[in-house]
């Protein structure tokens, strides 16, 4: 698989595979996620800067950040399944959105404020809910997976601006956003392909145990 392929390149696949097979896949997503944020986020800052006043920009970043509030409300609702597979509409959203830049980047811009808040809820509860699966089933490489989560982040989110540096510096902000939508696209298929993951996976998926004592 090419996303195999991406991580060996850069010797992050050996770094995994020590945990357990949920851990695995979740540190996969973890750092290639940080790639494409890498890549999308200086294009992003770059058009909001052109098209929007700074208390539009700060108004987004606020409902943005007040979504973590839902955290409750969303894992009360759904299991860690469940999110995986919303969160792979919102990867697939984030290319129609960058595609939509070639209409009216007006659309992309105001578009990208929208999938960063059902990101933000979405995903800031999926990572709440693979904390505790580790804490619940493996307590003891909780640490040694924070340590190499924040390391590999970091790895990919360099590898994301340094590719879209050299676009950019090379070429246009066009050619940076078709750099993007490539990328995702080639990560959403791979997200599709492991549509069933947590399904087949041996693991407890309800989580409402995390409620238990409140």
């Amino acid at each position: 698989m090419i996303i195999d392929a991406i991580l060996n390149s850069v010797n992050l696949n050996t770094r995994f595979d020590k945990f357990d097979k949920v851990t695995e896949f979740r540190l996969k997503n973890s750092v290639i996620v940080a790639m494409g944020l890498g890549i999308l986020s200086p294009l992003i800052v770059v058009l909001k800067g052109i098209y929007l006043l700074p208390w539009i920009v700060a108004l987004m970043s606020i409902v943005q950040t007040l979504t973590v509030k839902l955290n409750k409300l969303i894992l009360k609702k759904f299991n860690i399944q469940d999110m995986y597979r919303i969160g792979i509409f919102i990867h697939l959203g984030f290319i129609i959105n960058s595609s939509l830049y070639f209409i009216n980047p007006l659309f992309t811009v105001y578009g990208d404020g929208i999938l960063a808040i059902m990101e933000v809820a979405i995903f800031s509860s999926y990572s709440i809910a693979l904390n505790n699966y580790i804490t619940k089933f493996y307590p003891k490489s909780m640490s040694e997976f924070q340590i190499t989560k924040n390391s590999a982040w970091a790895d990919g989110y360099l590898i994301g601006l340094t590719a879209i540096t050299v676009v950019t510096f090379c070429s246009t902000l066009e050619h940076g956003l078709l750099l993007f939508i490539a990328f995702n696209t080639i990560f959403s298929a791979w997200l599709v392909y492991n549509w069933n993951f947590f399904k087949n996976i041996d693991m407890d998926l309800e989580i409402k145990w995390i409620f238990s004592e409140y």
